[in-house]
């Protein structure tokens, strides 16, 4: 009951796209370690695993810490998501979500390593997020 598994694959192709309806990435919901809105891509491939942990946190409060794996691809307009000129990026890092009364908490912290980027092959990226939201979509809420 504390302990679960998390798989996320997500895939976006368009080719002649104008550059307004590339997709956009980054941030923890989409690819750790990234910046939020900071990847624009008119094809891509991601696939997010982590392993939620649940629990009752002080003051009474459900909380869930996931540690978190993510992977993507992105390609150019012209490139392909399978040749050796796409992009890959590898994400790693912990999401923290929890409700405060009427109000979703999620805080992230992880690292990116890109591959294939012009300017940015083999460095090392870290970000930390926190997001709040009202009216959560809570699955684990207890009525």
């Amino acid at each position: 009951p504390h302990l679960g598994l998390d798989l996320d694959l997500e895939g976006g192709t368009g080719n002649h796209l104008p550059l307004d309806r590339w997709w956009s990435f980054g941030g923890t919901s989409t690819l750790l370690g990234s910046d939020s809105l900071s990847i624009l891509a008119p094809k891509f491939a991601a696939l997010r695993f982590g392993v939620p942990i649940r629990f009752h946190g002080a003051l009474g409060l459900n909380m869930e810490v996931e540690p978190r794996f993510d992977m993507a691809r992105f390609a150019g307009p012209d490139g392909q998501l399978t040749t050796t000129d796409s992009v890959r990026a590898t994400g790693t890092g912990v999401v923290i979500r929890t409700t405060l009364t009427s109000f979703f908490i999620e805080a992230g912290y992880g690292f990116l390593h890109y591959t294939g980027a012009p300017g940015l092959d083999g460095r090392v990226h870290g970000s930390f997020h926190i997001a709040v939201a009202t009216q959560p979509f809570d699955l684990w809420k207890r009525r």
